[in-house]
């Protein structure tokens, strides 16, 4: 099923910690876990406890995107100066 994102592409992780964090590398680890090129996912906003990301696509597979947030924090997690509480 494909999901019409409506115009509402922006992700929020948080609550997160991130020091001297690669944001190419974030973007590229939530691209690969949603089944998106890399190019489909750039940091919009980081802050001390929150990462936003825009998804520059119009629609998603519904498999690609519901249930991933276990996969996208642990992907996240192997990215050096990246935790989540």
């Amino acid at each position: 099923m494909e999901l019409e994102l409506f115009e509402k592409t922006e992700i929020w992780i948080r609550p997160v910690s991130i020091r001297e964090v690669n944001l190419t590398a974030v973007a590229e680890q939530v691209a690969r876990v949603l089944s998106l090129e890399k190019n489909e996912v750039i940091v919009v906003d980081a802050r001390d406890d929150v990462i936003a990301l825009d998804i520059l696509k119009r629609t998603i597979n519904a498999e690609d995107i519901l249930g991933k947030r276990d996969s996208l924090l642990r992907a996240l997690s192997e990215i050096p100066g990246f935790s989540h509480s």
